[in-house]
């Protein structure tokens, strides 16, 4: 699994400015903490640290859309300033595969798993993570409705996870999920290493997976995770027949979901052509440019919206690379390479999953470079004044070297890092944005090619 830094960028999962944060531990303090000015309802019985509040409560209309899906499905987003704090924090999940949940003392564990590694497990379920707290009164509060959605998806291979925060009033666990009569699986968090994989800002907080383990939304209120499950199904055909949801509290004025999600298609440059006013018959178009067949998409990473803004870029020439201060080889261009199989590694010199990464890496050159595979480090602009030493920190073998003003980010479209991108013996974009998991795989088919 790739654990990524998301970037607030030309997407950080959307169209955000780049100005990457690590991953690192939130304050596990309800949403109010980062912004949002209203407290939801809390459970009489629940019992909440001095100071925190809770997310605020679930906004009444659908016009906006993040992740694909209706904004109004989202924790904060009925409050601009809160959410303008939240969105990059929940937009560095989307599209990657989920980081590992680290978890104990099971209560309704699933079959499929022996609990140690529970979403490989699930892989082929699609997954809904609740991250809860036995002190958050949203919390409790939204476990009937959890309890109803289990009841109503799991025949159609929907899990829903309860992962309980270790950090606070952890002893009341089991007692909680006795009083609270939860259905679900649930697992008190090993240590806060989930919450901290996750980077948790709020309570609660729930997080979507597909069945192909890629994180689809995360933030989302009990009601927009219902009707957030309801869509992956649907795009699968498997709701088409089924009645309309029993939970019954989803605010009025919220759409229901459609059956696909809303992420709009890249139109060609230039927008869609419309018939001439004379009624003549148009021109025929010039042949599109051949572009090279693409590698399978279950070696790629993100979600519909990602994979559409990278559609264009794909199996087309590789942008150029506008960069300096080129270390561990020779400057070059991408134009100079051709014939080789060329992986460009997007780091950044504050990324700890990018150091992390590094001998990963090393051991790609190593294996490959000699059958014609070339990597190429381009490090983000900020920070890229301590590359030299980050390069030494990291034990980078191969070249790197820096962007200039994020002009390579951009024209990539890279929304977090590391990003992996492979480029073709004949110079062409084959794999934007591919998973650490089929690096591999992906490198032996392009070597395999002839130019």
């Amino acid at each position: 699994m790739k654990n990524r830094v998301r970037s607030e960028m030309s997407f950080p999962g959307s169209c955000i400015s780049l100005q990457a944060t690590c991953l690192s531990l939130m304050l596990l303090t309800c949403a109010t903490t980062l912004g949002a000015p209203t407290q939801q309802a809390s459970d009489p019985g629940a019992t909440q640290p001095e100071g925190t509040a809770a997310p605020a409560p679930e906004p009444q209309e659908a016009t906006e859309t993040f992740a694909g899906f209706p904004k109004s499905w989202f924790y904060n987003s009925a409050n601009p300033d809160a959410w303008a704090r939240v969105e990059p924090q929940l937009a560095r999940h989307l599209g990657k595969t989920a980081p590992e949940v680290v978890v104990k003392d099971w209560i309704n564990k699933p079959e499929a798993t022996d609990g140690i590694d529970p979403l490989a497990d699930l892989r082929g379920s699609i997954v809904l993570l609740d991250f809860w707290g036995t002190w958050c009164g949203p919390c409790l509060a939204a476990i009937p409705h959890n309890n109803a959605m289990h009841e109503r998806f799991r025949e159609h291979g929907v899990v829903i996870l309860g992962v309980c925060d270790s950090g606070r009033m952890a002893e009341r666990y089991h007692s909680t999920a006795e009083s609270r009569g939860i259905k679900y699986a649930t697992a008190l968090d090993s240590e806060q290493r989930s919450t901290t994989k996750y980077a948790v800002p709020f309570f609660p907080f729930n997080v979507l997976i597909d069945r192909q383990g890629v994180i689809r939304a995360a933030g989302l209120t009990p009601t927009g995770a219902e009707k957030a499950i309801e869509s992956l199904l649907k795009e699968e055909g498997a709701l088409a027949s089924e009645a309309a949801p029993t939970s019954g509290d989803a605010p009025q004025g919220v759409e229901p979901a459609s059956a696909e999600p809303t992420a709009s298609k890249t139109e060609p440059e230039g927008g869609t052509a419309q018939p001439p006013a004379d009624g003549a018959i148009p021109a025929a178009p010039a042949p599109p440019e051949p572009s090279a067949p693409a590698l399978p998409a279950a070696w790629m990473e993100g979600a519909l919206a990602r994979r559409t803004a990278l559609a264009p870029l794909q199996g087309k020439e590789a942008p150029p690379i506008r960069v300096d201060t080129w270390l561990n080889g020779e400057a070059c261009e991408l134009k100079d390479l051709k014939g080789k199989v060329v992986l460009i590694d997007f780091w950044a010199t504050w990324c700890m999953p990018c150091k992390k990464s590094v001998p990963e890496i090393n051991a790609l050159l190593d294996r490959f470079g000699s059958q014609g595979l070339v990597v190429i480090g381009v490090c983000a602009s900020r920070g890229g004044e301590r590359i030299e030493q980050a390069t030494k920190d990291f034990g980078i073998r191969y070249p790197v070297c820096a962007d200039i003003d994020n002009g390579t980010v951009d024209a990539y479209k890279v929304d977090g890092f590391p990003d992996y991108y492979l480029i073709d013996r004949a110079g062409r974009l084959r794999g934007a944005d591919v998973s650490t998991a089929s690096l591999v795989q992906a490198i032996e088919l392009l070597l395999a090619e002839q130019p």
